[in-house]
C-alpha cells in the first residue's frame, strides 16, 4: 500500500524516535502527537494502524494508549 507525503513523515519520525529511544519501537500515542505537531497527525496515524504498520500496544500494569512499530528496519 502506497503512503502519502504526510504518513510518510510520521514514518520516519517513529523511527527515529524508536533509534534515539531504543525502546523496540513501543511509543505513547498522546507523546508522538505532541512531537509531530502538525493537522494531519491523527488521519496519518490511523492510516498507517490501518495498514499494518502499527499495532496496539497491551500492558497489564498502566492503561496508557501505546502503540509499536510493526515494521522492520
Amino acid at each position: 500500500m502506497k503512503l502519502t507525503e504526510s504518513q510518510k513523515i510520521l514514518l520516519e519520525k517513529i523511527k527515529l524516535y524508536k533509534y534515539i529511544k531504543n525502546n523496540n519501537g513501543i511509543f505513547k500515542y498522546d507523546d508522538m502527537k505532541k512531537m509531530c505537531n502538525y493537522k494531519t497527525f491523527d488521519s496519518s496515524f490511523n492510516a498507517l494502524l490501518r495498514k499494518g504498520h502499527l499495532k496496539h500496544f497491551i500492558t497489564t500494569n498502566d492503561f496508557d494508549n501505546k502503540f509499536i512499530l510493526t515494521i522492520k528496519l
